[in-house]
């Protein structure tokens, strides 16, 4: 058998896309916090071949780690699998989220304008403001 020469794909990674979207994101919190997009050893929630958890943490707290999202995709790439937040869930979706709901996108531009959703969601504006204060007290001990 004659092989045809193989090309890779196009497609841009998911977790390509969301560090795009978080990266002047320590600047408008004055460097206390940060999102960060983790590589998840278990892919529980998504059940999917590679899994990632995107964070908000702040170095004054160690031990704290709010989940935004989890998301994952097969050898594929796309679709792309989301389990947000659960009250980010319900306000993006106006229904109640049941059982880690999965959010399934199947391109670029789908994925990218759902986490921008979530990011402009009063929920995710709501912890951050928190956090930022909470980071901010002088007497914390972490």
């Amino acid at each position: 058998m004659k092989w045809n020469k193989f090309s890779e794909s196009e497609r841009i990674y998911p977790d390509e896309i969301v560090n795009k979207l978080i990266k002047g994101f320590p600047n408008a919190t004055g460097q206390l916090l940060e999102l960060v997009v983790e590589t998840s050893m278990h892919n529980f929630e998504t059940q999917t071949d590679f899994e990632f958890r995107l964070l908000l943490v702040s170095h004054r707290l160690e031990n704290y780690r709010f989940k935004v999202a989890t998301f994952g995709y097969n050898i594929e790439i796309y679709p792309v699998l989301i389990v947000l937040d659960e009250q980010i869930y319900n306000e993006l979706l106006n229904i109640r989220m049941l059982a880690k709901d999965i959010i399934k996108k199947d391109t670029e531009q789908e994925f990218e304008e759902l986490m921008i959703k979530a990011f402009e969601s009063e929920r995710f504006q709501e912890v951050v403001s928190g956090l930022l204060k909470i980071s901010k007290k002088p007497d914390l001990v972490s």
